[in-house]
């Protein structure tokens, strides 16, 4: 849960419910700083409908957000 909590933080501070794969590898939480942990816990979010990931064509970067559901579900988001 700690990917999750710290997208749900991010989000609440920002207001931005994607980020960089990337950027979770290098500021994300500690615990998932490698790419087999990150990649195993974003399995897990995506499977719980929590996340998304998909690579952008126009800069063919990996990104990942938090699903629609889930912020309406659990943050109350519209």
């Amino acid at each position: 849960f700690d990917l999750r909590d710290w997208l749900v933080a991010r989000f609440q501070q920002s207001g931005y419910s994607v980020v960089r794969k990337n950027d979770i590898l290098q500021i994300g939480p500690n615990p998932i700083r490698s790419k087999a942990r990150l990649n195993a816990a974003l399995r897990n979010l995506n499977a719980w409908g929590v996340t998304v990931e998909w690579k952008a064509p126009e800069d063919r970067k990996n990104y990942v957000g938090l699903t629609q559901g889930f912020l309406q579900q659990f943050l109350g988001v519209c």
